[in-house]
């Protein structure tokens, strides 16, 4: 497969484990949620990689948006993508949620939107510290970084004539200008 088409192909997998993800966190299906946007970067950041390294080479980095991350980041050293290693670390840290022994073990007592609805918390029972935490706005900044570094464009992966993508995509997205068409209202 071509290094564009196999860019493609990871941005619109990414495409749509975002709206996914968007959807659920609006519908507070939370936990889910903070995973679906794991994999929604995970697919962002292959993608992006996937011009260097083999479909097998991207496989092999398994779930790790630490070392995906790194690897994105050396391979584009005149961006300034430090602004975006806390969500990184933090989105990192979902990903070990995703089996309930997982959630049990960490005694997850806490799962709520953050104060404004643009955000997630879980929070456990060791001296009430917060452990996981994201809010919606870092990540739409992310992603909408990783779409002008893939140069490619929303657009051509959000089929925002359908009523209910075009909703959850323009939810409360200080970035929404960037992801519809031109002639498209906002």
């Amino acid at each position: 497969m071509k290094p564009y088409n196999q860019r493609f192909e990871f941005f619109r997998l990414a495409s749509s484990y975002y709206i996914t993800a968007r959807f659920a966190l609006f519908n507070d299906i939370l936990l889910v949620s903070a995973n679906l946007f794991h994999h929604s970067i995970e697919m962002f950041l292959k993608g992006l990689l996937s011009p260097n390294l083999s479909l097998d080479a991207l496989k092999k980095m398994n779930h790790n948006l630490s070392g995906l991350w790194t690897n994105l980041k050396s391979n584009h050293p005149s961006e300034n993508l430090n602004t975006f290693d806390s969500i990184i670390i933090e989105l990192d840290k979902f990903e070990g949620l995703r089996y309930p022994d997982k959630v049990l073990q960490a005694e997850i007592i806490i799962m709520d939107k953050l104060a404004d609805e643009r955000g997630i918390l879980l929070s456990g029972t060791n001296d009430g510290d917060l452990r996981y935490r994201l809010y919606l706005d870092e990540i739409d900044r992310l992603i909408k970084r990783l779409f002008v570094l893939g140069n490619l464009s929303p657009s051509n992966l959000f089929d925002t004539e359908f009523v209910d993508i075009q909703k959850y995509l323009l939810k409360e997205n200080n970035e929404s200008k960037f992801f519809v068409r031109p002639n498209e209202p906002t």
